[in-house]
Parts: structure tokens; sequence; C-alpha cells
């Protein structure tokens, strides 16, 4: 079994950007990349001054 992990550090600008527009960003590159087959986590915090982005895309369907 393997998990791919896709880490980016986007450095969103609190100031233009809120917590849940990153999240939709990195939901909408989800639904893209795994072309809503396979389960995804997105997880959005602040790191120090930018907003940081995480997905990781779970490579089969564990509820099949």
């Amino acid at each position: 079994m393997r998990h791919y992990r896709v880490s980016f550090k986007p450095e969103f600008n609190p100031d233009e950007i809120t917590p849940q527009d990153a999240f939709e960003v990195g939901y909408t590159l989800a639904e893209k990349f795994t072309h809503v087959k396979h389960q995804f986590v997105i997880a959005v915090h602040k790191d120090k001054q930018y907003l940081r982005e995480f997905l990781q895309i779970i490579p089969y369907n564990a509820l099949c």
C-alpha cells in the first residue's frame, strides 16, 4: 500500500485570503488531481506570516 502526499507552501498572505478560501483551492486541486476517485485529506494552518496547506491523497478508495 502506498500513500502519496502532496505538500506545498503557497505562502498565501492572510490579509488577501481566508483559511476557508485556501481550503477551497486545495479541494479544487484534489478533485482535479484525483478525478474524485480517491479519498484525500486537506489541512490548512497558519505558519508564521502565511497560510500553509497540505494535501494527502489515498491511492485507493477505502470505502469500497
